[in-house]
């Protein structure tokens, strides 16, 4: 464990009449530059193998209960200068391709849920209020623990840890999680940073537990909402530092070598502590320039960029403030019969790839409008060595119909440009879903895509015992493949119990739309009748089906089966991938997809599978020659089919219904 920083801070912030004159500011510029502070002592890890807990997959919950609530901005809403910047709007056409979808960690009990995640080459990393979990890409859980005493941080962890995150360097090839440890009885603040030993979290660990409490003036301060992010040189986690019971808010930096953190070697500390509340460090998504990046707002017209670099022996902190087309506070955010807290006080993710940065967070849309979801782009240049920070854009994200609020953003850039965000919506009449909302860089400046659903909470009914709903989210892009993004929210399996969902999907849209993906028309069934949906459940991944009944056929077993209707866009295509996500509402059934061929007047084989007891998705790619697949009215006609067979050594089968809540044709030309 770390020397404290409590003997060390005290003494370097007693010179000071705040911790914000701790920086000075440089030569004819408004940038501020603060040099570190060392830590006292080196910490030492403690190592894991995550090979060892048995069982690897633990469902049971630790302690129960709520986390602190949650602080806000001491300076409240500040009015910052006017100024001539307009934000652009979220117009264009939805072009976001849902993906596979699957279930993240259940409730733990813990509220709010905080869900995180960050994707490898082949694991994607979950965390939430207290629990940590990884899958392989297809959703097969591989391992879950509880972030307690018991669990991941056995004879580590105090009585309350919390606030959660996780990231990936794609440069190290390391999963970086942050997990914070406060004893509000003894006054006592630290933080929990584990690395891996590699790109697969199944194995080595290294655990860090450090310090955080700030001594100014005698005054203890804890460390909340913490961010985190890594570079392949360095890594950087940021804190809003709370009283626990008298003194001033102010944010702390803490920084360290990834040389030393993913080698398990003894982390050697540096912090500052600059202006500003909720730095969220961006994370990293491309290259960086050797440079970690934060964003963190000022007012409502203003918004403060930190960079870390090196310089010589030592990591110097710099900031500098960017004006930014005025905005509105962010309302509660209205829904099915309660409000939820948007955390509308802070920035609350950033993002950089390739000397882009972005960020999001909670808006209002003027008096009496609803929640909505402001984010930015910004260039850095080459400051503070030369040039300035500069905006490129901004924009809403906003809903097309009255009253719905879109709230809790996370936001992500790829390394072509592609912007993609996270976000929940909800209204008095819509339980809290899980909407994305996407650009490309060739798009024009300020447009997002509008809001398209990819999960909903069914049974909702409102939270009641408290406004607090997720207090953040995630997005990121595969490192495998920078146009597929994965994303967590929370959603609600009843009024009083939530659940996460983990969801993907690709953005292929752009000015004026011209996807080659298009959902169905229309949907007949054949066999069974529809008892639920209609051709619209077909849209997106969001819980909402078309459901067949099936029926038994004498000797053969249970079938059920529809057809439907695609229009094949304009564009010459040679190819055609179908994909179709479904389930049995009692057990396993086969599933077969076909396709009509116009030339010889029968349906082609695509391709076979199992639809299980949740959703399950197949997708086939037809043979070459798409144009024996499309009419004259660019019409194409898709069959799938399940059946629950008779079976030859006794057992019954089981009727079932066929829940079909995802299909669409992807047109292609080679």
């Amino acid at each position: 464990m770390a020397g404290s920083w409590r003997g060390l801070l005290a003494a370097s912030l007693a010179v000071c009449a705040s911790v914000a004159i701790a920086q000075t500011p440089e030569p004819g510029s408004n940038t501020n530059t603060q040099k570190q502070l060392v830590s006292s002592a080196p910490v030492k890890p403690v190592i894991t193998d995550s090979r060892k807990f048995f069982p690897q997959v633990n469902r049971t919950a630790g302690r129960k209960n709520l986390k602190p609530e949650n602080p806000k901005d001491p300076n409240g809403f500040l009015i910052g200068p006017p100024n001539n910047l307009r934000m652009g709007d979220s117009i264009l056409p939805n072009n976001n391709k849902a993906g596979a979808k699957f279930p993240g960690i259940g409730f733990t009990g813990l509220t709010p849920p905080d869900p995180h995640l960050a994707v490898g080459p082949n694991h994607v990393l979950q965390v939430v209020n207290t629990k940590i979990a990884w899958y392989d890409k297809l959703g097969n859980i591989q391992f879950e623990q509880n972030f307690d005493n018991s669990g991941f941080y056995a004879g580590l962890a105090g009585n309350f840890v919390f606030d959660p995150k996780v990231v990936y360097d794609p440069v190290a090839k390391r999963f970086v999680t942050i997990v914070l440890d406060v004893d509000f009885d003894t006054f006592e603040s630290y933080f929990f940073i584990s690395v891996s030993d590699d790109d697969d979290p199944n194995g080595l660990w290294y655990t860090y537990k450090i310090e955080n409490t700030v001594s100014v003036g005698g005054d203890l301060h804890w460390g909340d909402y913490p961010s985190i992010t890594s570079n392949g040189d360095m890594m950087a986690c940021s804190f809003n530092m709370f009283p626990f019971a008298n003194g001033g808010v102010f944010a702390m930096v803490i920084a360290f070598d990834v040389a030393e953190a993913a080698t398990g070697a003894d982390l050697n500390l540096s912090s500052f502590f600059p202006n500003g509340f909720t730095l969220q460090m961006s994370r990293v998504f491309g290259d960086t320039g050797g440079s970690i990046f934060a964003i963190g707002k000022v007012n409502n017209s203003t918004m403060r960029l930190t960079r870390i670099r090196r310089v010589g022996p030592n990591k110097v902190l710099s900031q500098t403030n960017i004006a930014v087309p005025a905005y509105s506070n962010a309302p509660l955010a209205n829904a099915v019969g309660d409000f939820r807290d948007t955390i509308g006080d802070r920035v609350l993710c950033s993002a950089v790839s390739d000397n882009k940065i972005v960020a999001a967070m909670s808006i209002g849309d003027g008096p009496g409008g609803a929640a909505r979801v402001g984010w930015w782009e910004f260039d850095p240049s080459d400051w503070p060595v030369s040039g300035s920070p500069t905006l490129v854009q901004s924009g809403v994200i906003q809903a097309t119909q009255s009253g719905r609020s879109i709230y809790m953003p996370s936001i992500a850039i790829n390394q072509q440009g592609t912007i993609s965000v996270i976000a929940t919506a909800s209204s008095q009449s819509e339980s809290p879903s899980i909407v994305v909302s996407s650009r490309k860089a060739t798009d024009p400046l300020g447009q997002m895509s509008v809001p398209f659903k990819l999960a909903s909470s069914p049974n909702y009914a409102g939270f009641g015992f408290s406004l607090r709903w997720g207090d953040y989210a995630s997005v990121v892009p595969d490192p495998n493949d920078h146009t597929r993004f994965f994303g967590t929210c929370n959603t609600a399996i009843s009024s009083f119990t939530w659940t996460t969902d983990i969801v993907t999907w690709q953005f292929q849209g752009g000015v004026g739309g011209g996807s080659n993906d298009v959902a169905p028309t229309s949907v007949t069934p054949v066999i069974g009748s529809v008892s639920g949906g209609s051709v619209a459940d077909f849209a997106a991944l969001d819980s909402s089906t078309y459901d067949v009944t099936s029926v038994l056929v004498p000797n053969r077993g249970f079938y059920a089966a529809y057809d439907m209707t695609f229009v094949a866009p304009s564009s010459t295509s040679n190819r055609i991938r179908a994909t179709v996500s479904a389930q049995s509402t009692t057990s396993a059934v086969a599933g077969y997809v076909y396709i009509w061929n116009f030339n010889t007047n029968a349906w082609e084989y695509m391709g076979s599978g199992t639809f299980g007891t949740a959703q399950t998705e197949l997708s086939f790619l037809s043979r070459a020659g798409a144009s024996d697949f499309i009419d004259g009215s660019n019409n194409v006609q898709v069959r799938v089919f399940s059946l629950q067979p008779i079976r030859r050594r006794g057992g019954s089968p089981l009727p079932y219904d066929l829940q079909s809540d995802f299909a669409n044709l992807q047109f292609m030309s080679n």
